[in-house]
């Protein structure tokens, strides 16, 4: 009987679907990537900042808490201050001199009438506060003429704002005015408000007028 040899018959591998090594390779890169990115990283390359960027948006200026009755909004044309103003008020638009600068500055006032009054400037450079008072007097007579005398000088509160006062009184043709003068830093400069009535009736006025306005006087990039 003859023997024949054997064949061997050759081993077949599994058949791999189409398209799945292509897959595995990606996939194997995208990992590899990976660890090298986060290792990157980790070393001190360059990071993703996913922080939003500052939007620079003009805020809308406005007078800090609720109108009084019969008040109404002021709106500085150059946007730098807004503020309550009562509806029997007026405004106009004038400059005040201190110290070597002057300023524009705007008055409000009942109509046809001088007192009671309260003006705002703001000066872009800062007013030496040791001396204010002598500038601001000498200042305040040269605006409106008389004899100014200081009073008192404290530290107070308005609405959002700490303030220097600085409390007085204008001899003028006889007639004794009370005048109040208040400043603060501003952004490098200095914001000034004063006010002034009669001396008989400074104190209903402060009241019923000057209170409020200061309260809610807001000033562009204070808000």
């Amino acid at each position: 009987m003859e023997t024949r040899p054997r064949t061997r018959q050759p081993i077949q591998a599994n058949p791999t679907p189409r398209g799945r090594t292509g897959m595995s390779i990606i996939g194997s890169l995208l990992v590899l990537c990976g660890i090298g990115l986060s290792a990157w990283v980790a070393r001190g390359g360059p990071t993703i900042n996913t922080t939003p960027s500052t939007i620079d948006v003009t805020k809308q200026l406005r007078p800090i808490g609720t109108a009084p009755a019969t008040f109404s909004i002021y709106l500085d044309s150059k946007n730098q201050f807004a503020l309550f103003v009562s509806t029997t008020w007026g405004h106009s638009a004038t400059t005040f001199t201190i110290d070597q600068q002057t300023a524009p500055a705007t008055t409000f006032a009942p109509p046809g009438v001088k007192t009671p009054s309260l003006t705002i400037a703001i000066f872009p450079q800062p007013l030496a506060q040791d001396q204010f008072l002598l500038s601001f007097g000498a200042a305040i007579q040269q605006s409106e003429g008389g004899t100014y005398t200081p009073r008192n000088t404290i530290d107070t509160v308005y609405g959002n704002h700490s303030w220097h006062e600085y409390d007085g009184t204008l001899l003028l043709n006889g007639t004794t005015l009370s005048i109040t003068a208040l400043i603060r830093d501003y952004h490098g400069g200095t914001v000034l408000v004063y006010y002034d009535d009669l001396s008989l009736t400074f104190a209903g006025s402060q009241k019923q007028d000057f209170i409020p306005m200061l309260n809610s006087l807001g000033l562009s990039g204070d808000q």
